[in-house]
């Protein structure tokens, strides 16, 4: 029997295999792209970024020489244990080229011997620089750097009689106010807390000669401080060590002396120094009365032999010149300290035995009679033992303990206690060898995201009262609760002209609290204008946005104009805001 739709049938069934061969094809694609696609967006989402290149050319602002040799770096301006860093340096023609470099905000510096170093400041910037951002595959060409020569002071300094003084050290001091911290970060929680800090220090030769040099132009006080040890040379004062026996060396009654010749600080004058300028100070130490201050050094009502005594200057950073204040009690624990110049001190005094340390301190002002019948009371450090523990996770998931660190820094102008612990993998910690004082915490190495929500010892809120660490402390754990709940806060600066790269952002909380130091935040402007802040505690928040005049002849160390701008902003638990801040018109 045959068909007479043969041919047709055969066509058909062709067809139709073709049809089902085709959706097999079709469907064993689909079922191999819903297969393997994870795969794939795994692959894509660790795909390595783009790099970026940064080249331009780096040039002496007061000749437009070309500078070989100079020494460029790209620093990531996102707190990191080990932030990332790209470098490069110039060649003849003072051109440079750094390749392979991620995405990201860097804060960019170029350096050359006998010139200040310069950031990173595109067309508008402020003089203090702007950060870099640099988004996949970017080429950023055309940077320019002129470098600034650096200035340098020098002079003589003799005594009553015209005799030249050896082993003084002369410092250059500019006002803490005038050393801003980098971005985003705080003020150090370890040293003190002084009005002037050195910009450059030196130490008198045998002719009495000093320089100070490197110093970026601008206005600085000038101090001479005796140190009565002759033999005191540079190399000591750079870490080549003392090369000389202490004891041997005299005293002085010759007291610190600010330019232009005074013993108050209040009398003191700035002194300007311009780029590439050598300017000449000569001083001259002139004799004081000197007293002795004694006293003794009492622990657990007893007399304490062997207890190191020293008496600190409050307003300069004195290296060598301090040794000379200084003393060991005796049997008896009485101690005694000639030779000391009028002035305002701290006394400290500590004493270590059988692994435990004990230790004091208290202002002294001298004056110009002698200081007798101090009582120091030594008391015996203590321990303090917390744990910290993530709120929204008991287990501390995702969350690497062993990173973290608990910092404990004491409240006031003149104490310098602190105490510091690695957090354990269970999250515990333990802080020893503290001074019976009240304290500020703070957890630093915390990851992106996460902050400090709580902090309590023994029922009291640690950022109320602080923590107090005192007799009974380590019967109560330092229990701190972080979240990672932490807010952002990004948006730009404008002025008249459009965005002003390179502005401070200062972000302050709307009431101050000595206890809770890690809601001061810092930002700069990128070279667009724009900032952001990460990992902010929540609340209410000032925003101060700061920008100098652009006057490369006006040192930071100068009094510049500046522009200012502030709003309120209240930042909640995983807040995101932005915020545009207007600069107004220049102040002085």
């Amino acid at each position: 029997m045959t068909c007479e739709f043969e041919p047709l049938c055969g066509r058909t069934l062709h067809l139709l295999i073709i049809r089902v061969q085709s959706k097999l094809v079709k469907n064993l694609a689909i079922a191999t792209t819903l297969i393997f696609s994870p795969l794939l967006c795994a692959q894509e989402i660790t795909k390595t970024p783009e790099l970026c290149t940064v080249s331009g050319q780096v040039l002496s602002d007061a000749t437009g020489e070309p500078l070989r040799s100079a020494r460029l770096v790209l620093i990531q301006s996102e707190r990191s244990e080990k932030p990332r860093s790209f470098k490069g340096i110039s060649d003849n023609k003072g051109q440079f080229s750094i390749n392979g470099i991620l995405p990201g905000r860097y804060r960019f510096f170029a350096s050359h011997n006998g010139y200040v170093p310069e950031s990173y400041r595109p067309e508008g910037a402020s003089r203090s620089g702007a950060l870099l951002e640099l988004i996949p595959g970017q080429k950023q060409s055309k940077v320019l750097f002129r470098l600034t020569q650096t200035a340098a002071i020098v002079g003589r300094i003799t005594d009553e009689d015209g005799e030249p003084v050896s082993g003084v050290e002369v410092e250059a001091l500019i006002e803490r106010s005038k050393a801003e911290p980098e971005e985003d970060q705080d003020e150090s929680l370890l040293g003190p807390r002084l009005e002037l800090i050195p910009s450059a220090m030196a130490v008198t030769n045998d002719l009495g000669e000093y320089r100070l040099y490197s110093l970026p132009p601008g206005q600085y006080y000038i101090a001479a401080i005796d140190s009565g040890m002759p033999d005191l040379t540079e190399a000591a004062l750079r870490g080549g060590g003392f090369g000389f026996e202490l004891g041997n060396e005299p005293s002085t009654n010759r007291p610190p002396i600010y330019y232009p010749g005074v013993s108050q600080r209040s009398q003191a004058q700035k002194t300007r120094v311009a780029a590439g300028q050598e300017s000449r100070i000569d001083l001259t130490l002139r004799p004081e009365k000197v007293v002795t201050v004694s006293g003794k050094a009492v622990l657990e009502d007893k007399p304490a032999a062997g207890v190191n005594v020293v008496l600190a200057a409050r307003d300069l950073d004195l290296l060598f010149s301090s040794l000379r204040t200084t003393a060991t009690s005796d049997a008896e624990g009485l101690f005694n300290i000639e030779g000391v110049t009028p002035g305002s001190y701290v006394l400290q005094v500590s004493k270590r035995e059988e692994n435990t340390t004990y230790s004091a301190e208290q202002p002294v002002e001298v004056a110009t009679q002698n200081i007798s019948g101090l009582v120091v009371r030594l008391e015996r450090a203590v321990s303090i033992s917390g744990r910290i523990t993530a709120e929204t996770s008991p287990d501390g998931a995702g969350l690497d303990y062993g990173a973290l660190h608990v910092w404990l820094h004491a409240i006031g102008k003149s104490d310098l206690g602190f105490g510091a612990a690695e957090v354990k993998k269970d999250g515990t910690f333990k802080i020893t060898e503290l001074r019976r004082t009240t304290y500020a915490v703070r957890v630093t190495g915390l990851p992106e995201g996460w902050y400090v929500k709580s902090a309590t010892l023994g029922g009291d809120d640690a950022f109320q009262k602080g923590v107090r660490a005192m007799s009974g402390s380590a019967a109560h754990l330092l229990e701190v609760s972080i979240s990672p709940g932490a807010a952002q806060l990004s948006g730009s600066v404008m002025n008249d002209e459009g965005p002003a790269p390179g502005s401070t952002v200062q972000l302050l909380p709307a009431t101050d609290n000595p206890f809770r130091s890690d809601r001061q935040r810092r930002a700069v402007t990128d070279q667009h204008g724009a900032f952001v802040i990460k990992n902010i505690v929540p609340g209410p928040y000032r925003v101060l946005a700061d920008v100098e005049r652009d006057e490369k002849e006006d040192s930071a160390l100068a009094e510049p104009s500046r522009r200012k701008t502030e709003t309120r902003v209240a930042l909640s638990e995983h807040d995101t805001k932005r915020v545009t801040l207007q600069l107004g018109k220049t102040s002085p």
